[in-house]
């Protein structure tokens, strides 16, 4: 999985209603939580302070320590902010902090991003600015230098499963976390690695948030391209892949240095990333809808004490702060949304369409020039999408827009998204919109989505179905997901056509031309088999029950809150944090 950005942090202190339940005197860590079914609900706008957290039971002063975490939390889908509930009940017992991870794709941050996170009752740093402080100029070129020490071409695994930018970034974050005296750091697991080692470095609590289907992840997007038979075999080729990179091999031996940790394998062992979670982890699902782990995987993470937390989707309040930009751009999101309300309150069906941020972004790998070893770049895959919609349910010459289903269509940031592509008077198209609203609002009878990790939680979580036309990464194992579990269809992505050499100068834009106008039929097809597929509406409904049943951003802040716990007892015990069974750290479980 990959994400086009992550820029969300907190810092937790232990002054809540879950910290007050906890006596690190009689609760070490190494005691389960109890389990609770809590459901989310709106917080209020929290009233920001900066204070210290009080002290422990048995401690006979207040801590001394500020409580920091850089946490790069991200999502895909329409631009919206997922987690902010969740940041609202960390900003209800805490002053925070948000920084901009390394990820190679963040764009630079926009002065609403900064609103938007500071409105949370974090404090907002840019990652630049900070980098620069470090020696490092462009954090985002630093990251891409290293795609050519990989080879040429670079493998595919580079960003994801190598450790040179790491190796790199890692003193950066070290000193950047320990200029902030971190008490807990929460990270993303699949691009900002650099924050978990730092955590360990410092002897810091670290707890990652996952934003996909659970530490299996890995293996259904092998599966889903692959076949699952071939999982273990593709696993352990990429394992041999990394290990051949001498490059990538001297950078593993950095990190392990930097760390005092020889037993870190950074990919070099199965399972993948393994390295990349914490003792602790959140993930943005179920697991009724987790995807699977091999039995050795499985027993891995259960012998080496990490644990995941499913906690299902982390959605925000409605109405609450987005990183939108421009006076301009609000007006046209509150107009979009009175259209909705009203067709909602009408009885009148809407269809939305989003397919994501990295698609439709300027991204050299996936975004909307790429083909990412496809058959269509990301621009005919969208356009595609969009035409489906519109030749399907459009109003027709002559008709009552009211009588045809409201379309709204999240384009992303090309500014001629839809050119070539005639829009029926039913549809509304912008560059933004609030989806979580949307989706509360309007509860669509259909979402057409490229299967982004987030965007399918926030859907499920208002029971709607939908039709996945997946792009990259874990969308198309997503996909097969939602096929084979029943509350949508897929429509995959086509591959290359083969190669005729002697039509390839002539005839190459010419086949583009019939592919995509194949994908187009295939799309209006599930358009129409979800519409008139009573069975997804009923699935979908009863997803949404059992994501009732999450606990979500509470569920989310009280491990967080125990980490944050957890960590204070064994700084007072004289005991370093780090991950379990790993040489030079603590031989201890977080929660």
């Amino acid at each position: 999985m990959q994400t086009a950005s992550h820029r969300i942090a907190t810092r937790v202190e232990p002054r809540c209603r879950a910290a007050s339940r906890l006596r690190l005197a009689d609760r070490p860590p190494g005691l389960p939580p109890e389990r609770r079914t809590i459901r989310r609900r709106p917080m209020p706008a929290p009233e920001i302070r900066a204070a210290e957290p009080p002290a422990p039971a048995d401690s006979p002063g207040p801590a001394r320590r500020r409580p920091a975490s850089p946490s790069p939390w991200g999502r895909g889908g329409a631009a919206d902010m997922p987690t902010d509930d969740a940041l609202r009940h960390a900003s209800d017992t805490s002053s925070g902090m948000s920084f901009q991870s390394s990820s190679a794709r963040a764009p630079a941050p926009s002065p609403s991003t900064r609103a938007v996170t500071e409105h949370t009752g974090a404090s907002f740093f840019d990652r630049d600015e900070v980098f620069r402080e470090r020696g490092i100029e462009d954090v985002t070129r630093t990251v891409m230098a290293t795609r050519s020490e990989y080879g040429d071409p670079p493998p595919r695994w580079w960003l994801n499963l190598g450790s040179i930018s790491t190796a790199a970034l890692l003193p950066a974050y070290t000193d950047w976390l320990r200029s902030r005296d971190a008490q807990l750091v929460v990270y993303c697991p699949v691009l900002c690695q650099a924050a978990l080692f730092a955590a360990l470095r410092l002897g810091v609590p670290a707890v990652s948030l996952l934003t996909a289907g659970g530490p299996g992840y890995f293996d259904a997007a092998i599966a889903s391209t692959a076949g699952a038979e071939a999982v273990r075999g593709v696993a352990a080729g990429l394992v041999e892949a990394v290990k051949e990179v001498v490059p990538n091999a001297a950078a593993i031996e950095s990190i392990r240095s930097q760390l005092a940790m020889p037993g870190l394998t950074l990919n070099t062992a199965e399972p993948l990333c393994r390295d990349y979670y914490a003792g602790a982890n959140l993930v943005s699902t179920t697991e009724e809808l987790a995807d699977p782990m091999c039995p050795a995987d499985e027993e891995y993470y259960r012998s080496a004490g990490k644990r995941f937390f499913y906690v299902g989707p982390l959605l925000d309040a409605t109405g609450a702060k987005r990183s939108q930009p421009g006076k301009a751009d609000q007006e046209q999101r509150d107009e979009l949304m009175r259209r909705v309300e009203a067709a909602a309150a009408g009885g009148r069906p809407v269809v939305y369409v989003s397919m994501g941020t990295v698609l439709t972004s300027e991204d050299q790998e996936h975004g909307w020039g790429a083909t990412d070893g496809s058959g269509l770049t990301g621009q005919q895959l969208c356009r595609s999408v969009y035409r489906a919609v519109f030749e399907e349910l459009g109003a027709s010459e002559g008709s009552a827009e009211a009588d045809s289903p409201l379309i709204v269509v999240s384009l992303g940031p090309q500014p001629a998204a839809l050119a070539g592509v005639p829009t029926p008077k039913n549809a509304v198209c912008a560059a933004s919109v609030p989806q979580v609203d949307l989706l509360r609002a309007a509860r669509p009878a259909l979402f057409v989505t490229n299967g982004g990790q987030n965007s399918l939680m926030e859907s499920m979580a208002v029971g709607t179905p939908v039709l996945v036309c997946p792009g990259f990464g874990d969308q198309p194992a997503n996909a097969a997901k939602v096929s084979k579990r029943g509350w949508g269809a897929k429509v995959d992505r086509p591959p290359p056509a083969p190669e005729a050499p002697a039509a390839a100068a002539d005839g190459g834009e010419d086949a583009g031309a019939a592919a995509a106008a194949a994908y187009t039929a295939k799309v209006r097809s599930g358009v129409r088999a979800v519409l008139d597929g009573p069975q997804f509406a009923a699935k979908a409904r009863l997803i949404a029950a059992g994501l009732e049943r999450a606990e979500g951003a509470d569920g989310a802040l009280r491990i967080l809150t125990e980490a944050a716990a957890a960590g204070a007892w064994a700084k007072r015990v004289g005991t370093n944090v780090g991950l379990r069974g790993q040489p030079g750290s603590a031989q201890m479980q977080m929660l």
